[in-house]
C-alpha cells in the first residue's frame, strides 16, 4: 500500500515499511469475523507506527560502517543495516550540531531558529540501535 501524499511503501500483510519516504512501519490489528461481518480490534493506546526490529551491535564483529553525512539519507541507510541484521560498527560523521533532521521542515523552524525541533530519531534511539553519531565532524 502506497501513501497518496509521501509515496512511502507499508506492507498490507505485516504494516512494515517497505520504501521511503518513511521512518517507522504501520500498526497492525487483528480482525475477527462474526456473522459475516468483520471486526476490528484496536487498542485503547492507539500506536501510531511501528518501529521495525534493529540488530544489536556484536562487538566481535569488527566491521564498521561509515556513513558520510548526517542527514535523513544517512539516518536512513545506517537503520537499513541495522535492519537488515547488520552487527558490525556504524558510524555517521556530520558537519551539523544536531542528530539528523527533517530537512523539509526547516523553513518552519527559520522563526525560532530551532531545528532540533524536527529530530528524525532522538539520541536515546540511536544509542539504543548502536548507531555512532559524530556532531561537528567534517569528512
Amino acid at each position: 500500500m502506497y501513501c497518496p501524499w509521501h509515496a512511502a511503501a507499508f506492507s498490507v500483510v505485516t504494516g512494515a515499511l517497505e520504501g521511503a519516504p518513511g521512518q517507522d512501519g504501520l500498526p497492525r490489528f487483528d480482525i475477527t469475523e462474526r456473522d459475516g461481518k468483520f471486526f476490528v480490534q484496536v487498542p485503547l493506546n492507539l500506536p501510531r507506527s511501528e518501529t521495525q526490529a534493529l540488530a544489536k551491535r556484536d562487538p566481535n564483529d569488527k566491521r564498521r560502517y561509515v556513513i558520510i553525512g548526517g542527514g535523513p539519507a544517512g539516518l536512513f541507510c545506517a537503520e537499513t543495516l541495522r535492519q537488515s541484521n547488520y552487527t558490525g560498527e556504524i558510524v555517521i560523521i556530520s558537519d551539523e550540531q544536531i542528530v539528523p533532521y527533517d530537512r523539509t521542515l526547516l523553513s518552519k523552524a527559520l522563526v525560532t531558529g530551532n531545528a532540533s525541533n524536527f529530530k528524525l530519531r532522538k539520541e536515546d534511539f540511536l544509542l539504543n540501535a548502536d548507531i555512532d553519531v559524530k556532531l561537528g565532524v567534517r569528512a
